[in-house]
């Protein structure tokens, strides 16, 4: 039994399982450590990856109620303040990586708690939030109220896509 824990920050909601996996070297099928010369499943079994996801700081869109999707708004005031607390209150973890999407959103909070930390932090694309299509930057409400569902517009990236797993599925 491995008795090693990995620490990755994320600055998004809902990772996939087989990025997670990826990302933490762990075999996504078996959830086993890989080698690290090889790259192949070891028989060792990880017991335990400690995973914070860290949600982006507010900007102007979600203070507005917009939908954000690949807009890229920058943190606002109250979304810097929002990280640097994040960062505090991480104070006593040691991550081996903090990650986040290219989204300014998610990289400015990324580096603020990496800053803290005084590690670097890595952008990966595969973190990118969902695309609303024509409805990013539209208020949600209002989008809800017309069609009772963000999904529906041509363009929009579906749920079932695996950008917006539910925890339920990072949990298996």
């Amino acid at each position: 039994m491995v008795s090693e824990r990995t620490t990755i920050l994320s600055t998004i909601s809902w990772p996939s399982t087989s990025l997670i996996s990826d990302i933490a070297g762990v075999h996504p099928e078996a959830w086993r450590i890989r080698d690290q010369r090889t790259g192949t499943p070891t028989e060792r079994i990880l017991m335990a990856i400690e995973l914070y996801l860290v949600r982006h700081g507010n900007t102007a869109f979600n203070a507005d109620g917009r939908l954000r999707g690949l807009a890229d708004p920058p943190l606002d005031d109250i979304g810097e303040r929002q990280a640097a607390a994040a960062a505090a209150a991480l104070s006593e973890v040691t991550p081996a990586s903090i990650l986040s999407s290219p989204l300014r959103r998610a990289a400015r909070t990324a580096e603020i708690i990496a800053a803290a930390m005084g590690i670097e932090h890595h952008v990966d694309a595969r973190f990118n939030d969902r695309d609303y299509g024509f409805w990013t930057g539209h208020h949600k409400s209002e989008v809800l109220d017309e069609w009772g569902t963000v999904d529906a517009a041509p363009g929009v990236e579906p749920t079932e896509s695996g950008v917006g797993e539910q925890i339920l599925e990072i949990r298996r």
